[in-house]
């Protein structure tokens, strides 16, 4: 059997291909902590720079084995909104149905699991084999 890709190296070597079919200069930057204007302190896995578009992009994994709940996305969320930044990205290995619903209605935010990031990156490796 095939051992699994840590997901925080599975995410690294998928976030800047994804993000790069949208948007054109971006560039990441890995275990980052950031602070609020009243100085409390978040730490997240990767930082995505868009200096075309001037935004930054917080990403948090969660490598937990068990579905992240909608409390879990509601703070990350908040945390995102805190410190002024564009957008949030969580990836897990699965979100619950609450969570997805959070998604939907959130425009500051996108939730990818391990499933869908493995499938776009086989996708994008047979394309390039065309």
């Amino acid at each position: 059997m095939e051992e699994e890709q840590d997901l925080k190296d599975l995410a690294a070597s998928f976030l800047i291909p994804f993000l790069k079919e949208d948007r054109k200069k971006v560039k990441m930057i890995k275990d980052v902590k950031r602070e609020t204007k009243n100085g409390k302190e978040y730490k997240f896995d990767f930082l995505i720079l868009d200096e075309e578009l001037n935004e930054e992009i917080g990403v948090l994994c969660k490598d937990w084995n068990r579905s992240i709940s909608v409390n879990v996305v509601n703070s990350f969320v908040k945390t995102i909104k805190n410190l002024d930044l564009s957008f949030g990205i969580m990836i897990a290995d699965k979100f619950s149905g609450p969570a997805r619903v959070r998604e939907e209605n959130c425009d500051s935010l996108a939730l990818i699991n391990r499933g869908q990031m493995i499938n776009w990156l086989q996708l994008k490796e047979e394309n390039l084999s065309l």
